[in-house]
């Protein structure tokens, strides 16, 4: 959202699922905008630690990055 409450239009998402010790198991997550500002994807992951990756584009340039270690049980 942007300072106003309003939802960001025009953003691409691109997320990954980074395995931390074997990078042949990483896997990305195909993105499918919903609404502005508002997407969801599908992974199907091994339990385990996992870096998940959220980037957010427009127009070629990145506005946005996290990346966070998470549990998957």
């Amino acid at each position: 959202q942007d300072r106003g409450g309003q939802p960001l239009a025009g953003l691409e998402a691109t997320v990954s699922l980074i395995h931390p010790n074997d990078r042949r198991l990483d896997r990305p997550v195909t993105m499918q905008a919903n609404a502005p500002g508002r997407f969801s994807g599908v992974v199907m992951p091994s339990p385990g630690q996992w870096d998940l990756v959220i980037e957010l584009s427009r127009d070629g340039e990145r506005l946005f990055r996290s990346k966070e270690r998470i549990i998957l049980r």
